[in-house]
Formats: structure tokens, C-alpha cells, sequence
């Protein structure tokens, strides 16, 4: 008998060197970015500095919800950690073990409090909880140290309230890659899957931006100047080439997670038709994915003149929460004659 002989395929890794320039942006630079600007404006109080350094992501915003609730004051605030808050409803909604019902709320990068002070007041009005998750542009950018330092707090959230009744997720723009890494812990616990996963009636996704769009929506999530955009597209292109196994295998797994539906549950998802970090096609090609896996979905385009991203609620106000307000009765989060009093106030 002839025998074939096998050579073991050898990998040899070039060893990292100090000068390469990815491993001195990503260890080097990047840390620069975030912490020196961080001194300057501590040292120097410059309202303005600040300001700027906060669009840029590289200085924490105020994380409290509550200088913005003077029209709100149906529901309280709670800091839990540098990235999540609680909303609580004044007037929650509760079963007879009085156990209430809790919206976790994915926002998109530059996501500011007056922006989710609206959600806030959407979800509290029907007597529901909010737990808001935010993460910042710089962050998204470092998975091991950023994204998923957030998505454990969720974790830790999650295992330690386990008191609600039904849970739904809200995922808007970036906040969907957010909460794919969320699953990802999730489905690897059991016991959390069945505690909470399984109590999950439905999921909402507005503008989610894809892998594809990483790049596209860093850039303009940090400046609206079209040519700084092409730059730091350009530089965010490479960088998830140079940094594959730090970050980009992130971003990958998060993609086919969001491909396999991180939870099996009905679905409505919102999209624009001139969204360029969030665009139609792609939508609706995860859509059928999900179909073809035997969820019930269904989708809303909502038309804009010009061009823009996560702008549906904004533009759309009226029509953006009967949506979404529909769809709680269907999945069975909300109770019809409840949405119908809070629509006639």
C-alpha cells in the first residue's frame, strides 16, 4: 500500500516589533489620545476645549440623564457605571410578584443626554424601565479594553437584578455591535441565557451599522467636515487591516453573531433610504437572514431629503413612536389601552 507522506504546515509569526507603526498607534498614540486630553482639561477648566474633546470622544460627557428632565418627570435616574444608567418609571408596570418590565437601550456613539432623554420619556411613559448603554468612538476602536469592558457591565447588571418581568433590546446605529458582544457573554452563561434571554419578547434596531460600516461610521460619528471624514475612513480602513487580531476578529465575531440573531425573538427594524453608514440594502439583507432562521420580523423605511444617520426619530417624531409603540402590543411588552391613553394625552 503507497503511503503519502504529510509535512505539518509550519506558521512562522513575525514577533511584533516596537517600530512597527500599527502596534505604536494602538499601544502608544491611542492612549495619548485619551489621556492627555483628558489632563489639559482638568487643568486648564476651558468650557470650549471641553466641549470640542467631547465630540471627539476622548473626554467623558456627563453620563447623568437628569439636568435634561425638566419635561420628564415621570421617571428617576441612576448611575450604575461610567457607561450604563437606569430609568426607572415613576408609574412602572408590574405583574402581581411585582416584577416590572426594562427596555436595554443601546445608543449610538456621540449619543447625548437631551437625545436619550426622549427615549427616556418614550419608554416611561408606558411605565416602563430604561437601561441606557452608551459607548464612545475611541472605545469602539479597542474591543478587549472598550466595548467589552461595557458589555460585562451589562453582564453584571443583568446577573445581579433579576427581578424583571420581560425585557426588550433597543439597539441604535453602533449600539447594535454593542449588543452583539452582550450576547456573546450571554449565550457563553446558561444560567443568564435562561434568566434573561428567554424573558426577551422582542428586539428594535434603528439604523444598525454593519462591519462594512465601521469605518464609515467612526468617521462620521468624530467630525461632519467630509474631508476629515475621508481621513480618518482611510486611516480606520488600515488600522482594522494592521490590527486584525486585536480588534477586527472583534468586529467579526459581533457580525456573525448579529447574522444568527443575537436573540430569537420577533424583530422591527428601522432604516432611512439616504443613510450612507447604514444603507437599505444591507438592512434588508440581514433581514432575510433572520427570515430564513424562522423569525418574525418586520421593517420601516422612513424617507429623508438629505443625507444623515439616526435621524428617523428627529424627523419623524409622531411616526417614529406609533411605530414602535405598535410593535410593543404586538410582541405583547405593552398593553394596547395603554398606548392608546398615553397617544391621546
Amino acid at each position: 500500500m503507497d503511503t503519502m507522506k504529510r509535512h505539518d504546515k509550519i506558521i512562522i509569526r513575525k514577533k511584533v516589533s516596537w517600530m512597527d507603526p500599527s502596534d505604536f498607534i494602538y499601544k502608544i498614540i491611542i492612549p495619548c489620545l485619551i489621556w492627555l486630553p483628558q489632563q489639559v482639561a482638568e487643568v486648564f477648566r476651558a468650557r470650549p476645549l471641553k466641549r470640542l474633546l467631547t465630540t471627539l470622544g476622548l473626554v467623558s460627557q456627563d453620563k447623568s440623564i437628569t439636568p435634561f428632565m425638566n419635561d420628564c418627570l415621570n421617571f428617576t435616574s441612576e448611575k450604575i457605571s461610567e457607561g450604563l444608567e437606569l430609568i426607572q418609571a415613576k408609574k412602572a408596570v408590574t405583574n402581581d410578584a411585582g416584577e416590572r418590565r426594562i427596555v436595554i437601550f443601546f445608543a449610538w456613539l456621540t449619543a447625548k443626554p437631551r437625545h436619550i432623554n426622549k427615549f427616556a420619556k418614550l419608554m416611561a411613559d408606558l411605565g416602563l424601565d430604561m437601561l441606557v448603554v452608551r459607548l464612545f468612538p475611541l472605545d469602539a476602536m479597542q474591543p478587549s479594553t472598550g466595548t467589552q469592558v461595557v458589555a460585562e457591565q451589562v453582564c453584571n447588571f443583568l446577573r445581579r437584578r433579576k427581578l424583571y418581568e420581560k425585557y426588550l433590546v433597543f439597539g441604535c446605529s453602533g449600539g447594535a455591535y454593542l449588543f452583539c458582544e452582550v450576547a456573546l457573554k450571554v449565550h457563553s452563561e446558561p444560567e443568564l441565557k435562561r434568566a434573561v434571554f428567554d424573558k426577551v419578547v422582542g428586539q428594535v434596531y434603528d439604523s444598525p451599522v454593519d462591519l462594512r460600516g465601521v469605518s464609515v461610521g467612526i468617521a462620521h460619528s468624530i467630525t461632519s467636515s467630509s474631508m476629515l471624514q475621508c481621513w480618518i475612513r482611510s486611516y480606520v480602513d488600515w488600522f482594522l487591516k494592521a490590527r486584525y487580531d486585536a480588534v477586527t476578529r472583534h468586529y467579526e465575531r459581533a457580525a456573525q453573531q448579529m447574522y444568527r440573531s443575537p436573540v430569537h425573538a420577533p424583530c422591527l427594524y428601522l432604516f432611512s433610504d439616504n443613510d450612507p453608514m447604514s444603507p437599505e440594502d444591507v438592512n434588508e439583507g440581514i433581514a432575510n437572514l433572520w427570515r430564513d432562521r424562522g423569525l418574525s420580523l418586520r421593517g420601516r423605511k422612513f424617507h429623508h431629503k438629505t443625507t444623515g444617520h439616526c435621524l428617523n426619530y428627529v424627523t419623524y417624531p409622531q411616526e417614529y413612536r406609533e411605530e414602535i409603540y405598535k410593535f410593543f402590543v404586538e410582541v405583547g411588552f405593552v398593553d394596547q389601552a395603554a398606548v392608546d391613553e398615553v397617544l391621546k394625552a
